[in-house]
């Protein structure tokens, strides 16, 4: 079916509080994906590296084969559902 999101290396601090680190995975078309985890483990920062409303401060992001990051959020095209 083809990868629909790739993220390598997402790794967030807020100074010397390491948010995120080193967060890798692929999510291919149509598959169903759950980030999960205990409060404050940085699910929702990676999410939000991902979409552009935080800047990481290392990473790789691709959608359906285009990079995603460092763009303002405005300026990405992140797909719904599919790369089609």
């Amino acid at each position: 079916m083809g990868v629909l999101l790739t993220t390598q290396g997402v790794t967030k601090r807020f100074g010397a509080v390491i948010a995120a680190e080193d967060v890798t995975f692929d999510i291919e078309n149509g598959e169903r994906f759950f980030l999960l985890g205990p409060s404050g483990c940085g699910k929702t920062t990676v999410l939000r590296c991902i979409a552009g409303l935080s800047w990481p401060t290392r990473t790789r992001t691709r959608s359906c084969g285009t990079g995603t990051s460092p763009r303002p959020w405005t300026n990405r095209r992140l797909p719904a559902t599919s790369c089609a």
